[in-house]
């Protein structure tokens, strides 16, 4: 694997795992989570050629776009601020789209539900 490879993996590796944690999180959180845990190099913190954005935000937002692609994530905005929504499927059905496991719809509708300051009752 090559330097940016490497580079590549270590974002999508840190945003998976706080979407697993944290399946429903604002773009903010998650950006700042991201850059706590990867720990760029001085370098990722120098402006892009001819922009003001700096590499860790790029490739943040690389994790972000690629999740998205992939349809393992979704946005929502609640209250003027945007979250993530992360839903890890299980399987596929043919032609429908991903199956998610039904803790994981819970967890989801919980977390959005206190995003929103909606208390859910269970059973």
């Amino acid at each position: 694997m090559n330097e940016d490879q490497n580079s590549n993996q270590r974002y999508y590796d840190a945003g998976l795992a706080i979407l697993r944690a944290t399946p429903v999180v604002s773009v903010a959180d998650f950006e700042r989570e991201i850059e706590r845990r990867v720990q760029p190099p001085a370098s990722d913190y120098q402006p892009l050629e001819g922009k003001r954005r700096k590499k860790w935000e790029n490739m943040a937002d690389w994790v972000k776009s690629y999740l998205t692609r992939r349809g393992l994530i979704s946005y929502a905005n609640v209250g003027g601020v945007r979250y993530i929504v992360f839903a890890e499927p299980c399987g596929t059905f043919d032609g429908v789209g991903y199956l998610i496991p039904l803790c994981t719809a819970r967890k989801l509708l919980t977390q959005m539900a206190e995003v929103a300051g909606i208390h859910i009752e269970s059973h």
